[in-house]
């Protein structure tokens, strides 16, 4: 069993992965449709 400090640290980790992806997706939707506006 791993120590709380482990799992709240994996938990951040993945929080902060998955929000600099959504940032990396919408920015690159933007690039996308820009030049078709």
């Amino acid at each position: 069993m791993k120590p709380q400090y482990v799992i709240d640290m994996l938990r951040f980790f993945m929080l902060k992965r998955v929000v600099i992806f959504n940032s990396i997706a919408l920015l690159s939707v933007s690039d996308i449709k820009q030049p078709l506006s």
